[in-house]
C-alpha cells in the first residue's frame, strides 16, 4: 500500500487522502522545483471566482467533500479554471478544465443565457474545446430535501413486479449434444467462441426502436451500449447494457433521471432473474433483447409516472449529455 498526502492552500480541498495546508508561495516553490523522480501523483493549479458573466456569482463554493457534487469530478469550485498535471500515466499528462456556473433561468425558458463575447473569446484563446459536459447541482437545502425523498422512496415493489411478467423468450436447459460441442470449443481457446452471426448492437437497437429509443454513440465502448429516450416532462430514460469485450454475457439496467435525481433498476434478461446472463448464440441474444424490451415497457408505465409525480418535470432549458 502506498501512502499519499494532499498539500493545498484550498479550504477543504480533500477528505481522503489526509490534507495539509500550505501557503501559496510555498506551493509554487514546490511546483517549480519538482524533479521527475519525485513521487507526485498530480498537481492542480486552480483559479477560482472567475466572473464569466461580468460578475462573480456570490454562491458558496462547490467543494469536493460535499457528496452531491461528485459529478463534477476532482475539481473543487464551480466558477474556475483548473490546470492539472498527472504523473500516474506511462508519461506525463496535462489537462485544462473550465467550469462555468450559471444562475438558472425560469423553468419555461428554452435556453441558458449566452456566455458574453469577452468570456467566450478568452476560452477560445486557451485552445480547442475537446469535451463539453452539463450538470445541475442542488444547493444545501435542495440536497437535504432530495436525501429525505431518497430515504423514503422504496422501489422494491417495482422490482417485485418484474418477477411476474410474462416474457416472450424462455431459456431451455442445454442438451447433452450442446454441452459436448461447447466443451470442444472451449478446448480450442476463447477465440473459437464466435457466438454471434449478426451484430449484437444491431439486434439490440432494433429491439428498442419501436419504443422510441436511440443509440448513443458517444457513450459506451468495449461491449457497453447506451440507449436513450426523453419523456414529455423532459426527464431522461437511459438503458445501459454491458456485454463485455467478447459479447458473451449481458447485464443491464433501467436508469431514469432528471437534473437532480436518479432512479436505477436492474434488468434481468431471463425469467430466472440472474442479473448477468450468458449469451449462447445470436438467436439467444435476440430473445434476451425481446425480454428486456417487455421489462422496459413495463417500467415506463409504472416507475416513470411514479418518479415524475415526486420530482416533476425538468426545466425546458436543461440539456442532457449525449
Amino acid at each position: 500500500m502506498v501512502d499519499s498526502q494532499t498539500i493545498s492552500n484550498c479550504e477543504n480541498a480533500a477528505v481522503l487522502p489526509p490534507s495539509d495546508s500550505a501557503d501559496t508561495d510555498t506551493l509554487l516553490g514546490v511546483a517549480n522545483g519538482i524533479p521527475r523522480s519525485f513521487p507526485f501523483g498530480n498537481a492542480m493549479f486552480l483559479f477560482d471566482r472567475i466572473p464569466w458573466f461580468g460578475k462573480v456569482i456570490e454562491q458558496p463554493p462547490i467543494l469536493r467533500h460535499q457528496g452531491f457534487v461528485s459529478s463534477l469530478g476532482p475539481y473543487y469550485y464551480s466558477s474556475c479554471i483548473v490546470l492539472r498535471e498527472d504523473w500516474d500515466y506511462p508519461k506525463r499528462a496535462r489537462s485544462l478544465l473550465a467550469t462555468i456556473e450559471v444562475e438558472p433561468p425560469p423553468p419555461e425558458s428554452d435556453n441558458l443565457p449566452d456566455l458574453p463575447a469577452a468570456s467566450r473569446a478568452f476560452l477560445e484563446g486557451l485552445g480547442a474545446i475537446q469535451l463539453r459536459s452539463f450538470r445541475a447541482e442542488p444547493d444545501a437545502d435542495e440536497s437535504r430535501r432530495l436525501a429525505e425523498i431518497n430515504a423514503s422512496d422504496d422501489l422494491s415493489r417495482f422490482k417485485d413486479e418484474l418477477r411476474s411478467l410474462a416474457l416472450p423468450f424462455r431459456q431451455e436447459p442445454p442438451g447433452l449434444d450442446q454441452v459436448k460441442a461447447l466443451v470442444k470449443l472451449l478446448a480450442k481457446g476463447p477465440a473459437a467462441l464466435k457466438i454471434h452471426t449478426e451484430s449484437p448492437k444491431k439486434i439490440l437497437v432494433a429491439a428498442f426502436k419501436p419504443l422510441g429509443y436511440k443509440y448513443v454513440s458517444s457513450k459506451g465502448g468495449q461491449g457497453g451500449f447506451f440507449l436513450q429516450k426523453r419523456t414529455d416532462a423532459n426527464n431522461m430514460i437511459e438503458l445501459e447494457f454491458d456485454m463485455g469485450s467478447r459479447y458473451q454475457q449481458c447485464s443491464a439496467s433501467f436508469n431514469f433521471h432528471g437534473p437532480l435525481w436518479w432512479r436505477r433498476i436492474t434488468i434481468c434478461p431471463l425469467s430466472d432473474l440472474i442479473t448477468s446472463t450468458a449469451i449462447n448464440d445470436t438467436a439467444h441474444w435476440a430473445g434476451m433483447c425481446a425480454n428486456m424490451a417487455v421489462i422496459v415497457k413495463h417500467l415506463e408505465g409504472r416507475l416513470v409516472p411514479h418518479a415524475e409525480r415526486i420530482f416533476g418535470p425538468a426545466p425546458k432549458w436543461y440539456k442532457y449529455d449525449a
